[in-house]
């Protein structure tokens, strides 16, 4: 399986292009039904961890944005506090999922536009919302998703950038292409660095702002690939009962999460470093041991496209 799983990987930069190709020809849909008074994205499992990665982009198509699992959503309607006409985005990767279809009906119901993202138009999902737009991932036989992921999260990210110009969205593309480039070129570096893990039993992976998205599915891809048991934290929540932890048996992976998480970032490498934490430091295409970080001279703000790429490769080199 791991064999399969590192060709889907590989084949992510590309994926990034279809998606463009995707987000491009079906933007006239969202611009047709926008202005509203919120926005909803709502998935689970991988799909809610896309929904996280890509909820700061929808600020560009509304004021407020909420990023909900499907029950979270149905008790906020019970409570009256959904607003008609607010945008509703039901993403399942695979458009069966059940507690995703509820959702997507009962946002019908209190009388949202509803959108759906999935891999296939010929699914359940398609026939609760009113429009369907296809998930650009291409065929995908194994069942922790790698480029399905990454090709939600970069869908989601790139049809609210076209309310920007299709030349942002086009610099977004060449930029993330580009960093998932590097970041696949590094691959040895990730497999020598699990190859010194491979005593591990617990796994800690810590993100903020968009990367809080990357840091759950980083740990996701730990437990379904590797079967290591992972857990994530925000880079506030990790300074506190977490840091208690961790032992040798562990290691933390941190992901650049951006300049205003900066100071807290540097600190908590700091603590990492002087209590001799096992791992890594990602961000701006860049990897390096934990031992070796330093913020902000090393890393640039974090991209959620592409900085689960050596979450990828790191849970199939472990397993």
């Amino acid at each position: 399986m791991e064999q399969l799983i590192l060709q889907y990987i590989e084949e992510q930069p590309e994926v990034l292009a279809r998606v463009y190709a995707t987000a491009a020809e079906y933007s006239g849909i969202l611009q047709g039904m926008l202005p509203v008074p919120q926005v909803y994205l709502v998935g689970s499992g991988s799909s809610y961890n896309a929904c996280l990665a890509a909820g700061f982009a929808w600020f560009a198509a509304a004021a407020q944005v909420e990023v909900c699992e499907p029950y979270e959503f149905l008790l906020r309607s019970e409570k009256g506090l959904i607003k008609p006409g607010s945008l509703f985005v039901a993403v399942s990767q695979s458009g069966q999922s059940k507690a995703v279809l509820q959702a997507a009906a009962k946002a019908r119901e209190v009388g949202c536009q509803t959108v759906g993202l999935a891999a296939s138009p010929k699914c359940a999902l398609a026939e609760v919302v009113q429009r369907l737009i296809p998930i650009a991932c291409g065929e995908e036989q194994v069942g922790p998703k790698t480029k399905g992921y990454t090709a939600t999260a970069a869908t989601l990210t790139f049809l609210p950038l076209l309310f920007q110009g299709e030349g942002r969205l086009g610099e977004v593309l060449e930029d993330s292409r580009a960093e998932m480039t590097r970041y696949l070129k590094e691959r040895e570096t990730i497999q020598a660095l699990a190859a010194d893990l491979k005593d591990v039993r617990f796994c800690y992976i810590i993100g903020s702002g968009p990367n809080l998205g990357t840091a759950r599915e980083g740990a996701l891809k730990v437990m379904e690939i590797p079967k290591i048991p992972a857990l994530h934290f925000d880079v506030e929540e990790a300074m506190h009962g977490p840091l208690m932890s961790m032992t040798r048996d562990s290691f933390v992976v941190v992901i650049s999460s951006g300049e205003v998480f900066t100071p807290r970032e540097a600190a908590l490498l700091d603590i990492l470093q002087h209590i001799g934490a096992r791992g890594f430091h990602i961000g701006g295409g860049k990897i390096l041991p934990l031992s070796q970080a330093h913020v902000p001279g090393d890393f640039q703000a974090g991209n959620p496209i592409t900085d689960i790429v050596p979450l990828q490769l790191l849970s199939c080199f472990l397993a």
